[in-house]
This record gives structure tokens, C-alpha cells and sequence, in this order.
């Protein structure tokens, strides 16, 4: 990507858990529909090598050693797609890197503007926001090196390429739809399933009755939490899911790590997706709500570079 001017490049990285959720022909057509082109793209079917650099700029990540692990997990999570991004004709090409951070949309999805790629598209929080843009020209020069330049031959150029690069990455993967309160609701649900047998009759008719009103998504709120918390036996390991840290809210102080073996313990197995989900939710918990229009922007928390 040596020709291109980095003054008038941007990268933007259509992350895995946009690829998962078969949301890159979206993203593809809305950067498309904004006026800009395309002028080369790389898929990588794994995460690209050498991402230390990438991880070691991002404060919040180099600083805590479990949201690393959980940002490397997302970036193994599956494939990724790279694109070299510029203006169109007519618009100023030195502009492209503005541009692109406002199409893209605030890291925190409860601040993303209606109309930006995260806010439309469903951000499910901080760190699975389907896409990551390079901030100006130098972050342009240092990512492209690991997301573009790098790997097998040179990056592929073309409308006919990039298509069907989004379909390659989308290929044999069924979609994924689970939000966050879907994740941790069908995880509650598996646990109170696994529990079920052990419990006296009339706890078990207690709490087939509560989800025969409330179902899975009953159980992804806090009654759910503490429903199954009445029902599990003292030393149970799994407080994070029972009291997650609620929606909208800023965890403070140390973050656990998800209690995937005290899970196992009661049967419960968590897959790829719902580990990411639950372990990404632990440092930036999914937005409650969309704030008002009328409210003052507060001044974003540092958030990892995803």
C-alpha cells in the first residue's frame, strides 16, 4: 500500500463480531453510500500476526492484562476484513479520516449518533462495535502495515473483489444474533435447567412457573439474576452471572474474569460468542438506553481501539 497517500487514507477494519453478525456487506454499502471508495481490502479468514503493536497503543488494553485477553479473543473470534479507504471525487481528500470517524460513530454505543455505522447497526458495547477506523495519517501508516500490507500477495483492489471477499468471510458461518441480554439469558436459562433436578418440588414448581411467565428473556434482567441466585447452592462460583454490572453503568475497581469452569461445574458450557459477549460486557456493559438529544455529551471514557 506503498502508493497510496496516508494523508488521504484511511484504514477502517470490519471486525469479527461484524463478520459474525453478517453485517460487512452493510457496513461495505453504507462507507459506499457516504461517498467513499474502496481503494484496496484484505481479508484475513484468522487474526493477522504481529497485533502487539496494535494492542500496546491501546491504553486501556495494555494496562489490564484480562481485557487484552478478551480483545485478542475477539480478534480470533473469526475473519476480519481490512479496507484502505479515500474520498470520492469531489470531496476533500484530506478530510477522508473526519469523515470516516463520524460515519463510523462513537466507541460508546450510547453516544453513537443515529445514522453512524455503530449506532444503526446494533454495537453490542465498547468492544464489539463492528468497526475500528484509524484516527489520522500516522495511525493510518502504522495500522495499514499490519491489517493491509502484510500477508499472502498483495491486497486485492476492485468492486467485484470486495463483494465477493464479504462473501468468502461470511461463507459456512450461520449468522449471529444474540445481543447481550440474549447471551446472558439463554446462559441462566441453561443453568437453571442444569439445577432443576436437584431442586425440592416446590422450588422446581417455583421456578418452572416464573419462566413459564417470564421465559428467557425474563431471565436476562435482574429478577432473573436473583431468581436463580435463591436457587443455587451457597459457594455456586458464578456471582458475575447472576449480578453482571447492569446496563449503562462504569465498572469500577478490578474486573472478574468469566466463571467459565464453575459453569462446567454445573453443566453449563459457554461457546465462543456468549464468552466474548460476557467477557467484553465485564469492562464496558452494553447501553441501557439511547440518552436524550437534548442531554451534554459527557466526555468518553478511554475505550479500546476496536
Amino acid at each position: 500500500m506503498a502508493e497510496f497517500d496516508y494523508r488521504r487514507t484511511a484504514l477502517l477494519v470490519i471486525t469479527p463480531d461484524a463478520v459474525r453478525r453478517h453485517l460487512a456487506g452493510r457496513v461495505v454499502a453504507r462507507v459506499l453510500a457516504a461517498g467513499f471508495t474502496v481503494a484496496a481490502h484484505r481479508l484475513w479468514p484468522a487474526a493477522p500476526p504481529g497485533l502487539d503493536p496494535f494492542h500496546r497503543r491501546n491504553e486501556p488494553v495494555a494496562r489490564d492484562a484480562r481485557l487484552r485477553r478478551t480483545v485478542e479473543e475477539l480478534f480470533d473470534l473469526g475473519p476480519l476484513l481490512a479496507l484502505a479507504v479515500q474520498e470520492g471525487p469531489g470531496r476533500p481528500a484530506e478530510g477522508v479520516h473526519r469523515r470516516l470517524a463520524e460515519l463510523k460513530g462513537r466507541g460508546d454505543p450510547a453516544w453513537s449518533a443515529p445514522g453512524s455505522i455503530r449506532k444503526d447497526l446494533g454495537s453490542v458495547n465498547t468492544v464489539l462495535n463492528v468497526v475500528h477506523s484509524s484516527d489520522d495519517a500516522g495511525d493510518t501508516a502504522r495500522e495499514a502495515a499490519l491489517f493491509v500490507e502484510a500477508g499472502p500477495g498483495l491486497p486485492e483492489t476492485g468492486p467485484a473483489a470486495l463483494h465477493a471477499a464479504v462473501r468468502a468471510a461470511e461463507r459456512g458461518r450461520p449468522r449471529e444474533d444474540r445481543g447481550h441480554d440474549e447471551v446472558l439469558g439463554g446462559v441462566r436459562a441453561r443453568v437453571l435447567t442444569a439445577v432443576r433436578p436437584g431442586l425440592p418440588p416446590e422450588l422446581r414448581e417455583r421456578a418452572d412457573r416464573w419462566y413459564g411467565q417470564h421465559g428467557t428473556a425474563g431471565l436476562a434482567g435482574p429478577a432473573g439474576g436473583a431468581l436463580l441466585a435463591g436457587l443455587l447452592p451457597p459457594g455456586h462460583g458464578i456471582d458475575g452471572i447472576l449480578a453482571p454490572p447492569p446496563p449503562g453503568s462504569t465498572p469500577t475497581g478490578p474486573v472478574p474474569e468469566v466463571e467459565t469452569a464453575a459453569l462446567a461445574d454445573l453443566g453449563v458450557v459457554l461457546d465462543p460468542w456468549e464468552h466474548l459477549v460476557l467477557g467484553t460486557s465485564r469492562h464496558y456493559p452494553p447501553p441501557a438506553a439511547a440518552p436524550p438529544r437534548t442531554a451534554a455529551v459527557p466526555a468518553p471514557a478511554p475505550a479500546p481501539t476496536t
